[in-house]
């Protein structure tokens, strides 16, 4: 399997031949790049869930740091980014 953006292939399919493997590396592509935490209980639930956790803090969505955020996220399958 491979994931295309704009025409291009971005990355080969890697993970288990099981649906449930599958669908799991679909919805992370096609969700929401990263979570946006609101509230001091939300980080700590995601801390508690997930082993790495990669936490960007940005002023606003826009500018060249968070496009780099942005980009890094599509290309790592195994870590939550917030």
């Amino acid at each position: 399997l491979k994931w295309f953006i704009d025409g291009e292939v971005a990355m080969d399919y890697g993970g288990g031949r099981d649906a449930e493997g599958i669908i799991a590396w679909i919805k992370k592509k096609t969700g929401p790049i990263a979570e946006t935490v609101e509230s001091a209980d939300k980080m700590k639930y995601l801390e508690e869930d997930n082993e790495v956790l990669i936490v960007g803090y940005f002023k606003a969505f826009e500018g060249a740091a968070y496009d780099t955020f942005k980009s890094v996220a599509t290309k790592i399958e195994d870590v939550v980014f917030v």
